[in-house]
């Protein structure tokens, strides 16, 4: 097979299938919140009804009076559990970590104690500090009475953290496994779509490091093999979808279109193999470019369809503005019209 003909097939085949212990600001009073009178448990339930109907900000005023005040342990841990929710909720992961180090080290025997320390490896994780998130998980792992669902959950993100910090192996056994155990259930299906993208991005970061270069025989084996893992993320992000969790499937779309536009810029980058004539090194060149602006409209059609998703929908988190962002800046009424997928 010519180089120019497994370009062609490869541009064509795949289709998407620091602690903190400061006092919280106090930014309402309890008469203009019509909480007078309630105790503080009351206050913490009418924070949640808040947060579960989407009014977070109401959530957090509310809480931060229960906070600020000194009430019994399991109240003040109750209410940063709580605020560190709402501000999960709202994408402002450094403000949910400073509660929930709040809660874990003022209050480390309160009953939401364990789940404070979860709540906390999440956060570092979207903040990128995953060998920290793997300190934080280890609170987690000597905890007693787990049943089924909070050993998946556990195992899962686990896993998932072991492959963000640089323990790729580890992670994937973990992740296997756990994924095994809730195969046919409707158990934990976020974390097992984070899994399932997880393995994808390990995939996919595995194709990037493949360099075009070399012989010709050498450039073929690179591009089968980068095809070949391309091939296999699709199919982990299509297991995303399968279990219809919104989030992970635009992340899996936007890795699968990223991990595009990297071997667009691969191609671009390579040399022509060495025993080409100078005329022969033309063509590859004209193939490489034509070629090349195919995985550009691939790209751009795995960034479009996430956020087309996300419209119907009707999803605003992340990653939602970094597929809006990849797919404007790829101009496609700069590319040749012959350009097509």
């Amino acid at each position: 097979m010519t180089p120019f003909v497994l370009l062609f097939v490869l541009a064509c085949a795949h289709r998407p299938v620091p602690i903190s212990l400061d006092p919280v600001v106090i930014t309402g009073s309890p008469e203009l919140l019509d909480v007078v009178g309630l105790s503080n448990a009351e206050i913490i339930e009418a924070a949640v009804d808040r947060r579960l109907r989407g009014d977070t900000q109401g959530a957090i005023t509310r809480l931060q009076l229960v906070v600020g005040q000194q009430p019994e342990a399991a109240e003040q841990a109750d209410a940063l559990y709580q605020l560190g929710l709402c501000h999960e909720r709202d994408e402002r992961f450094d403000d949910a970590l400073a509660a929930y180090d709040r809660l874990v080290h003022a209050w480390p025997d309160a009953a939401v104690a364990q789940d404070g320390w979860f709540r906390r490896a999440l956060c570092l994780e979207y903040l990128d500090q995953h060998r920290e998130a793997r300190r934080s998980l280890a609170h987690v792992q000597t905890a007693e009475g787990l049943d089924l669902h909070d050993r998946l959950t556990l195992d899962l993100q686990r896993g998932i953290t072991l492959v963000r910090s640089g323990r790729s192996r580890a992670g994937l056994q973990l992740i296997e496994s756990a994924t095994a155990a809730a195969e046919g259930t409707d158990l934990v299906t976020y974390l097992r779509g984070k899994a399932h993208v997880t393995r994808a991005r390990v995939l996919l970061d595995a194709a990037r490091g493949l360099a075009l270069t070399g012989s010709q025989k050498k450039q073929e084996r690179t591009l089968k093999q980068r095809a070949s893992y391309l091939a296999a993320a699709e199919k982990e992000v299509a297991a995303a979808a399968y279990l219809a969790e919104p989030e992970w499937i635009l992340e899996g779309l936007l890795l699968l279109g990223q991990a595009y536009l990297d071997l667009h810029q691969a191609l671009m980058s390579s040399t022509p193999p060495r025993k080409l004539s100078d005329e022969g090194k033309a063509v590859y060149r004209e193939e490489v470019s034509r070629y090349s602006q195919v995985l550009q409209i691939k790209a751009w059609n795995h960034f479009d369809a996430g956020v087309s998703k996300a419209g119907e929908w009707r999803y605003i988190g992340r990653p939602l503005p970094d597929l809006v962002a990849a797919r404007d800046a790829i101009d496609l009424g700069a590319l040749p019209s012959t350009a097509s997928p």
